[in-house]
């Protein structure tokens, strides 16, 4: 899809109504938490159909960054070992 940077709520939600239009449905669901400092760190499994029938199975990780109880920022990985090394945690 389109990688690149989103910054605010509206280029957000435009990615994601673009992105999940492709999809009859998806269902994503969290591994673990794994809080570091001001980060969570969420493994996670994304279950697709898109609208033509076929089924996909992701896994990917993300990181979110929090500030006053409020999501601030959200990474996605390809895998959890580059996310953990962004927030200096080793697996």
């Amino acid at each position: 899809m389109a990688a690149g940077l989103y910054c605010g709520i509206e280029e957000a939600l435009r990615f994601y109504s673009e992105y999940y239009e492709v999809f009859e449905s998806s269902r994503v669901e969290a591994e673990s938490y794994t809080p570091v400092g001001d980060s969570v760190v969420v493994p996670s499994v994304v279950y697709q159909r898109g609208r033509d029938g076929l089924e996909v199975t992701a896994r990917s990780t993300f990181v979110f960054s929090l500030r006053d109880g409020r999501i601030t920022h959200i990474c996605l990985y390809q895998d959890t070992s580059e996310a953990l090394k962004a927030v200096e945690l080793e697996e």
